[in-house]
């Protein structure tokens, strides 16, 4: 599967000049997640063009963005925290918070979705209506 945008077009026309705080080994694979969910989203009609809109590849690189960021946030989430404490006879459970782990991923989920709205609202990529032939 070919990626929308690649590293280059990421830290040249995305970024444009400001510091990458992905690394370029790391790239393809989130871009690959971010190219599949803009399929999902388009009903694969990005395939079928002879080349990219920018627009799309500006959102492959947001999503990419966004892919980062809620990794790092997920891997910030304890795995072996405080989920439970009783005082009389004393008791404490550790493990991971189930609700931070599915709160983040909401919240993620969001901001995606608004992302893929955002760039490709305009350019007919998100119609899930019929066309009528007159």
């Amino acid at each position: 599967m070919v990626i929308y945008a690649d590293y280059k077009y990421y830290t040249e026309s995305y970024l444009k000049g400001t510091t990458a705080t992905i690394g370029e080994e790391e790239y393809p694979r989130l871009a690959l997640k971010a190219t599949q969910l803009i399929n999902t989203y388009t009903f694969n009609r990005v395939l079928d063009m002879t080349s990219v809109p920018e627009e799309v590849k500006m959102c492959c690189c947001e999503l990419v963005d966004i892919f980062n960021a809620e990794k790092v946030q997920l891997s910030a989430v304890p795995l072996d925290g405080k989920t439970a404490e009783k005082v009389g006879d004393y008791s404490v459970s550790y493990g991971v918070t189930y609700k931070d782990v599915a709160d983040i991923e909401k919240r993620f989920q969001k901001k995606k979705q608004k992302c893929i709205e955002t760039w490709l609202m305009t350019t007919g990529l998100l119609y899930r209506g019929v066309a009528y032939v007159y």
